[in-house]
């Protein structure tokens, strides 16, 4: 009881006061007798304004027919009626379920598509997860998408979104903020556009302008840095400079969009993939080549920039890529897509992935979970025995560790991190680059008992892995350790989506106080 009083503390305090007071203002009004439901009717007829959107991007296939559903690799079809409160697969399932992705993919038909809008609205008063207002968001976007590529002219259809959007300016996230808030506003601005809602509409800008501010890093990552979430907000910021064509939002919103899909380049490996750090996990955003081609749909390209305040380094020559995390979690006041990470990295060699992140396979609040956000699932460091942050829950975080930049060059980037809590530690790494090989050094203090610490690497499923007497042989590079302790070859479990999971192996190595990992390609 008391551990879980002084997580749940040292979680809190590094909330923000909206933050707390919106949380209880939502919670005292849901039990008052004044809360209002925009779903009652008779619903206020509603007019959408005439807006010619360009091609979007095609969502992945995840619905067959009227009753099919994949999402997440989980499938289920419904008998009798679609459940669109069906928790059977989780709760992110369900909203999925409720997001309507699915009218956006490619072979869905305009019929089928209105079935299931109509089933939906049919459905309203017993809808749960579907009028939060993240799902809300989502669905509004997806569905005025839909009504505008088919042009489609059903009243009800406009109504019900017209309640969608109310509900939606009744609930903003400000108790959650982060992604879910700019998700809110790119919705409550495209809604009250199509909708012309001149008030509405002026919030929502305003709430954009802020959060973007607040968000968007200057070298063009969002603060939450994972590039999944950085792909999935930047195609939202694409609709809504689509929807919004009549407005001049090259300054306001094209800037952002060009950082954006800077950063994103940069860290997109030459294969096209992301690198799968904090939360991120294949097939779920656009690619970066889809947002690269829809954003110069709209004259948008990316600018020549360098990684920076987002702190990710990208190191690349002719045989291999590597990107470093070399900050803490953020942001403070909403961790709950980040890991315990700082120091971690990833590599491709000749374009193909070779060290890799653990990556993620669920949200669920599970042993599974606080693994994937562990120090151990990373390309780390840490003490023996002691999580450099304290990951809790599925989106928790309380006490952690601080991490600052020592030198940061073309050929080297040095780190240090410590932490107070438990058992005091400082920790350093450094990287050293050069053509054919990578050089890193952890040095350690601690007034641990036993001073020792843990150095893990994971290797792609790919990789076939050899033990020699002072490290491991590939085909593709040789691996030596310098100054440890003792090192093993283990078995684990790397994630390639959501629900999936593929053997491979990972190489934890024991010191005290200097390790020296040198990778040297043998191609």
């Amino acid at each position: 009881m008391i551990k879980k009083v002084g997580l749940l503390y040292n979680t809190l305090r590094y909330l923000k006061k909206k933050q707390i007071y919106y949380r209880l203002h939502y919670f005292i009004r849901s039990k008052s007798r004044i809360e209002k439901n925009p779903y009652n009717k008779p619903w206020e007829n509603a007019e959408l304004l005439p807006v010619k959107l360009k091609p979007t991007i095609d969502k992945p296939v995840s619905c067959t027919g009227t009753n099919s559903f994949t999402f997440l690799n989980l499938d289920k079809t419904f008998t009798g009626g679609i459940d669109w409160n069906f928790a059977g697969h989780g709760k992110l399932w369900t909203y999925n379920l409720n997001y309507f992705d699915f009218l956006n993919q490619a072979n869905l038909s305009k019929d089928d598509g209105l079935a299931l809008i109509h089933n939906y609205i049919d459905s309203e008063a017993n809808l749960l997860d579907g009028k939060e207002p993240y799902t809300t968001s989502l669905r509004l976007v997806n569905w005025l998408k839909f009504v505008y590529q088919h042009d489609i002219q059903d009243q009800e259809i406009h109504d019900f979104i017209l309640c969608d959007l109310k509900n939606l300016d009744r609930n903003l996230e400000y108790h959650i903020m982060a992604n879910h808030l700019l998700e809110n506003a790119f919705a409550l601005t495209i809604g009250a556009y199509c909708l012309n809602r001149v008030k509405t509409l002026e919030k929502g800008l305003g709430l954009l302008a802020d959060e973007l501010i607040e968000q968007i890093c200057v070298d063009g990552a969002h603060f939450e840095k994972s590039p999944m979430y950085q792909q999935i907000l930047l195609d939202r910021l694409l609709d809504m400079m689509n929807f919004l064509g009549d407005y001049d939002l090259t300054y306001f919103c094209g800037n952002d969009a060009s950082r954006m899909l800077s950063w994103l380049k940069i860290v997109t490996f030459s294969d096209g993939s992301i690198p799968y750090v904090n939360d991120a996990t294949p097939n779920i955003a656009p690619s970066t080549s889809q947002l690269e081609k829809y954003a110069r749909s709209m004259g948008i390209k990316a600018k020549d920039k360098r990684l920076g305040d987002s702190l990710y380094r990208k190191f690349k020559t002719d045989s291999y890529e590597l990107i470093a995390d070399c900050g803490g979690v953020g942001p403070d006041y909403q961790p709950g897509h980040s890991h315990s990470d700082a120091g971690s990295f990833v590599m491709h060699i000749n374009d193909s992935p070779f060290i890799v992140d653990t990556g993620i396979s669920t949200y669920v609040a599970n042993d599974r979970r606080l693994y994937e956000r562990s120090a151990c699932a990373h390309n780390t460091t840490h003490p023996d025995g002691i999580e450099p942050n304290e990951v809790w829950g599925s989106f928790r975080l309380a006490r952690r560790e601080t991490v600052n930049v020592i030198n940061d060059t073309f050929k080297a980037l040095e780190i240090k991190r410590s932490l107070s809590y438990k058992e005091k530690y400082k920790l350093g790494r450094e990287f050293a680059f050069s053509d054919q090989a990578v050089n890193i050094i952890d040095h350690a203090e601690s007034s641990t008992k036993n001073g020792r610490y843990s150095s893990y690497i994971h290797f792609s499923p790919q990789v076939v892995i050899t033990e020699t007497e002072r490290g491991i042989s590939t085909p593709e590079a040789v691996i030596s350790f310098k100054g440890f302790v003792s090192f093993e070859l283990l078995n684990c479990q790397i994630a390639t989506g959501f629900n999936q999971l593929e053997n491979a192996k990972k190489v934890k190595v024991d010191f005290t106080d200097t390790l020296t990992t040198e990778i040297k390609l043998t191609v």
